[in-house]
Parts: structure tokens; sequence; C-alpha cells
């Protein structure tokens, strides 16, 4: 997420605020998602894996496991803006908010995979099916909040009315601040289902279970 510390000289008395009126239609608003490239490597034991990246591999560590495969990602966010304004006097103007792009999503998926696991054993298929699932959890959330995203975009946009300030350059600051601050709050929901969807799969059962799918390892 884009966080901003700025100082911003507005103007919000009833009277001059009559005066802050732009010709403009409700902004525009778009959304974008990207997946993210996968990247697999094996340079690690499982030892490592459990211990220095912590996630799901400490998780099955607690759990008396040993981790095989771990699944790292961060979620990312860009929202650009435009605005528009005019000068309602000297050193006053009144700025509007005209444009909004916004992309949110996965910038890459680093999957590994335990350097004992042999290439082609049954150990590294059902280790990397395992991963796998992670990661078509984490893109799946993203397709599934990804409307939840554009509606809160919109309804914070639409709330955004225009502002007076001393200086024409503060209003991308202004609005950038305002949307990054209520587009946290899809990000917590979304992170917490998808946390909860990547413990049920990190369970003793699940591991037993995948575990006898390899009985001559």
């Amino acid at each position: 997420m884009l966080s901003f510390s700025i100082f911003i000289c507005l103007f919000s008395s009833p009277s001059k605020a009559k005066t802050c009126q732009l010709d403009i239609a409700a902004p525009t608003v778009t959304l974008s998602t990207f997946e993210g490239e996968m990247k697999i490597s094996n340079g690690h034991s499982s030892r490592q894996l459990g211990t220095k990246f912590g996630g799901h591999g400490k998780m099955s560590l607690r759990a008396g496991w040993v981790t095989r495969g771990l699944t790292k990602t961060q979620l990312e966010s860009k929202i650009e803006v435009s605005i528009r304004y005019r000068q309602i006097s000297r050193n006053r103007f009144c700025i509007g908010l005209s444009k909004v792009a916004a992309r949110v999503g996965y910038r890459y998926f680093k999957v590994f995979v335990a350097r004992k696991l042999k290439l082609g054993s049954c150990e590294y298929k059902t280790t990397m099916a395992h991963e796998l699932n992670h990661v078509y959890i984490y893109r799946d959330q993203l397709q599934k909040y990804r409307p939840r995203f554009k509606q809160q975009l919109n309804k914070l946009s639409i709330g955004l009315k225009p502002i007076i300030s001393s200086s024409s350059a503060v209003g991308h600051q202004y609005f950038l601040q305002k949307l990054n601050s209520g587009f946290k709050f899809v990000f917590k929901q979304m992170n917490k289902e998808t946390d909860r969807r990547q413990g049920r799969m990190d369970t003793a059962k699940n591991y037993r279970r995948e575990q006898a799918l390899c009985p001559d390892r």
C-alpha cells in the first residue's frame, strides 16, 4: 500500500466552500489485478524452510512435521489519480478528483521445495501439488475480492468532494491519502479470509493424508 505523510493547508468555511465548484462528472474508476509470476527454488533444507521463512513453514514445525515446501508472496497495490482544478483567488485553488486508476495483486509467488526431494519423485510431486494449491488460493481470493476493491474505490471516489487549498500541487497528495486509507479496509478483510483458507490446508489431518500418498518414500 502507498502511504503519505503530508501537511495540507485547506480552507473549509461555508462561504468559501460555496465557491469551490467544478464542472466535472463523478470520478471515473478503473481497477486491474495482477497475479504475479511463479518461481521455484530448491536450494534450502527442510529446517531452513521451517525456521528462516516463517509462514506455514513454522506452523508445520509446531505440529511436529518436517517442512518440505513453502510458498511466499505479498499483496500489493498502487493507486494513481488525476485531478482538475481552477484558481479562485490569488492563493486559493478549487481542486477536484476526476480519475482513479488502481492495480492490486501479487508481484510474484516464490515456491520453495526442500532440496532433498528428487525431481519427479512422489514426495516432490505431492509437495508441489500442496504448494500450488496455496498459490491457487491466493489467486482465487484476488479474483473473489476484485469486485469489492472496485466497489470500495467507487464509494470512496464519489465521497471525495472538491477541496480548497493554497496550492494546486496538494490535490494529488490529498486524494491519494484518502483513497489509500479507505482501501486498507478491504485489504484487511481479504488477508484475514485468505489466512483462514490457507490455514485449513496446513493441518495435521491434511499432512497425514498427503504423507499417505507416498508410502514408499
